[in-house]
């Protein structure tokens, strides 16, 4: 089969968007288009990170790349995440994917990127196209609240407008030794299976020292990220015990919530091992990459 990989052209984003909606919106019972859920990477202003696989005039596949800097080791790097990988139904099986992920990977080691990531479970059809597996410090929790929550909980749930980004911004500077850089439009990514996002604030004037990230599905909450001391938590927790049922914490394994719960304990662990990594870089090399852990509100 014939295949052109190449940066979606104006006249084919629609197209595009329409095939990611197809496989991963209206083909898994979900609503909510992808355009909405990641407006920092669907967007016609960022066709040079969407790529398409196409046969003459007809698409047969599709990816994005999300550009991102990287501060780790005291330094920054240059990566690249890649996903929404799809083929259209008429063509699977004919070697769509594995021309796009060639093709994406060439055109980035020609950059100036050092390292791109992604996340799935397919690790055997991606580790074949040269992308590695390291040790994966991922982990999701999942705390069904039985008991009462409090009447009067410590923080209540924001919406996005009512959120100052330059005070989370200076938590994460003061608390994350290794951190996404993000702008504010990084913010209002809804990552799957939320229907909103909602922010806590543990505010002590005149700045703030602790945050949270949740997304919201019905009465189930999903912890994005949460960035505070560790004497601070169980503020947090007496929060997410009165705005939901069940949470599911998405966290690491040297995380601070995550060992703090664990000593309680609360809830259920699984072991998340989804991270691959294709290394660009002769820098990357000496990194040990089982210290790297990507927050999932930063992820595609």
């Amino acid at each position: 089969m014939d295949l052109t990989v190449t940066a979606c052209r104006p006249g084919n984003l629609e197209r595009l968007l329409d095939l990611f909606d197809a496989e991963f919106v209206r083909g898994r019972g979900r609503t909510v288009p992808l355009r909405r859920r990641f407006p920092h990477i669907l967007r016609p202003e960022a066709l040079d990170t969407l790529f398409t696989a196409s046969s003459g005039d007809v698409l047969c596949g599709g990816a994005a790349v999300r550009k991102f800097v990287w501060k780790a080791g005291g330094r920054l790097w240059q990566g690249a995440m890649v996903g929404m990988v799809c083929t259209a139904p008429q063509f699977r099986g004919r070697g769509v994917g594995s021309a796009l992920l060639r093709g994406l990977t060439v055109k980035l080691s020609k950059g100036s990127v050092d390292f791109a990531v992604l996340w799935t479970s397919k690790h055997r059809f991606y580790e074949r196209l040269g992308w590695k597996a390291h040790l994966d410090l991922g982990q999701l929790g999942r705390i069904d609240f039985t008991e009462k929550p409090p009447a009067q909980p410590p923080l209540i749930p924001r919406g996005f407008g009512e959120v100052d980004l330059d005070r989370i911004e200076s938590c994460r500077s003061q608390h994350c030794s290794s951190l996404v850089l993000r702008t504010a439009l990084d913010y209002r990514a809804l990552p799957f299976p939320a229907d909103s996002v909602e922010f806590f604030f543990w505010d002590r004037a005149p700045k703030a020292v602790g945050y949270a990230i949740v997304g919201r599905q019905g009465s189930t909450g999903y912890l994005y990220e949460l960035v505070s001391r560790t004497e601070d938590f169980h503020v947090f927790l007496s929060s997410f015990a009165s705005a939901y049922t069940t949470l599911f914490v998405n966290e690491h394994s040297s995380g601070l919530f995550y060992n703090w719960l664990r000593n309680r304990p609360l809830g259920t662990w699984d072991h998340q091992d989804q991270t691959l990594w294709f290394l660009l870089s002769r820098e990357m090399s000496t990194v040990d990459l089982s210290a790297w852990h990507i927050p999932y509100i930063d992820r595609m």
